[in-house]
């Protein structure tokens, strides 16, 4: 999808004054580029389900894509969480992505390098939707066996780590 001229400058304009906000530079915003750099460390929260914690391992099931159909394709949503402390990281999980009401309840992440996942064949779409320090993981095959297989070997080289609140909210 290309913006025209006139929705690209609008863009720039909110994005130049949304990343120079207190909140912005306390997300460090003004320091991100377009595009998800390879020693960049990015995040995927997990659910219960995603991992397991006696061995200290994300599963491969909190890795595999979902079909999207706006843009008619199979992704994985991360965060690039470069220059941010543990507790803002946390701290934008709970305001972005948990949704307690929905039942969509965080209990760890998995985090790497962005090279582990460039490694795979795989890309980064940036495009800060809800935030934007959100990036999707794309260019996924369509076959279930290959996404395993890539998803078990970003799964492999992530290091887990557990909600700091434990649970309690």
């Amino acid at each position: 999808m290309e913006l025209d001229v006139m929705e690209s400058s609008r863009f720039a304009t909110t994005w130049q004054r949304f990343s120079s906000s207190q909140f912005g530079r306390w997300l460090g915003l003004a320091d991100l580029s377009g595009e998800v750099a390879d020693d960049e460390p990015v995040s995927r929260f997990l659910r219960r389900t995603d991992f397991a914690p006696t061995k200290g391992r994300v599963k491969p099931s909190g890795l595999l894509p979902r079909w999207n159909a706006d843009h008619n394709r199979f992704e994985t949503s991360t965060h690039r969480s470069g220059g941010l402390g543990r507790d803002q990281v946390w701290a934008l999980a709970y305001r972005y992505i948990e949704n307690l009401d929905q039942k969509r309840r965080l209990h760890g992440r998995g985090h790497c390098l962005a090279a582990i996942v460039t490694s795979q064949a795989l890309s980064f779409d940036v495009y800060g939707e809800p935030y934007p320090r959100h990036a999707d993981i794309a260019e996924w095959p369509v076959e279930e066996h290959e996404q395993l297989m890539l998803a078990t070997n970003i799964a492999n080289a992530m290091t887990l780590d557990l909600d700091p609140k434990g649970g309690v909210r």
